[in-house]
């Protein structure tokens, strides 16, 4: 039995069948992500390159190595200051007494995010909120919906090809496929499982976009020697180390669903007529003009293309 197992869908239709045709077992857990193109890996933002450069935006380290402990000190660092701005502006944060007795000493606070040679678990909550709000962490995205999955997959689409439409581009943006990956974080979980993989899912109460978009976080649980500073940082995608590892499982535990860019407009559609609309996903007021944006994209999108056939 493979343990990642690509399937290609060739209508909205069809790739919904195959959700909810996945094993349903008493230890089965899926949760679920969205990409709007084949090329995409399953890599945090904080390992991607253009990802780590943003980081160094928002970091007062800098990671001039390959290292997990650089690595980490530069994301702390982000983290941190995450943590001050929000708590200047009145924003909710999570409670870290060395964060309130150690404000701003980046160098003691260090030692308290490492416990053990792991992130400190009591960083789980901040680390999520800040990769929620657009800090690049190892934190990988994942939603406990499907449909959540295919609105950013869908809707990320759309956009590429309004701006293709309107570049001329588009033939070779029909080529590239969406994706939707599955992943049973039940079966990763077990006792003697070798996949070093940590699955984080913060509290909602706090967080009116987490709980609309039912987010949950993925995490490579690496070791992180701060005293010798050694070990290399892992770049390798999700499904790559899930396919390489030689243990086998009952069912393919990560699944991959594509679908082709012709059925990106009839997907997109189908969402919006579900309830799975901007305002949804991202409650407030300001969402409800990025509605409106979104069906004049359509409709843009769909008189194009109905031109082009013609």
């Amino acid at each position: 039995m493979e343990n990642v197992k690509q399937i290609d869908c060739a209508s909205v239709e069809e790739l919904i069948q195959n959700l909810l045709g996945l094993p349903r077992e008493l230890l089965t857990d899926w949760i679920y992500r969205g990409e709007s193109s084949a090329r995409y890996t399953l890599l945090p933002s904080a390992l991607r390159k253009e990802g780590r450069k943003k980081l160094q935006l928002f970091s007062r380290v800098k990671n001039t190595s390959d290292l997990v402990y650089g690595a980490a000190g530069e994301e702390f660092s982000a983290i941190v200051g995450f943590y001050e701005r929000a708590n200047y502006q009145g924003l909710y944060v999570p409670h870290l007494t060395t964060l309130q007795t150690h404000h701003g000493i980046i160098r003691h606070t260090m030692l308290d995010f490492i416990k053990n040679k792991k992130i400190n678990p009591e960083y789980y909550e901040l680390i999520s909120l800040a990769q929620h709000y657009g800090i690049p962490t190892r934190f990988l995205d994942w939603t406990h919906e499907f449909y959540v999955a295919f609105f950013f997959a869908f809707r990320n689409a759309i956009y590429k090809i309004y701006k293709n439409i309107n570049e001329n581009k588009l033939e070779g943006l029909l080529s590239d496929k969406i994706v939707i990956w599955a992943l049973d974080r039940g079966s990763l979980q077990t006792k003697d499982n070798p996949v070093s993989l940590l699955f984080i899912t913060p509290c909602y109460n706090n967080n009116p976009n987490l709980t609309a978009q039912k987010g949950t976080f993925s995490y490579h649980n690496e070791t992180i020697d701060l005293s010798t500073k050694t070990g290399n940082l892992s770049t390798q995608p999700i499904d790559e180390l899930i396919r390489n590892i030689s243990h086998k499982y009952s069912h393919p535990v990560l699944y991959k669903f594509t679908l082709p860019y012709a059925q990106v407009l009839e997907g997109f559609v189908h969402i919006i007529k579900v309830g799975y609309t901007y305002s949804k996903i991202f409650p407030g007021y300001a969402s409800i003009c990025k509605d409106l944006e979104d069906r004049s994209a359509l409709i843009s999108i769909y008189e194009a293309l109905t031109n082009t056939k013609n």
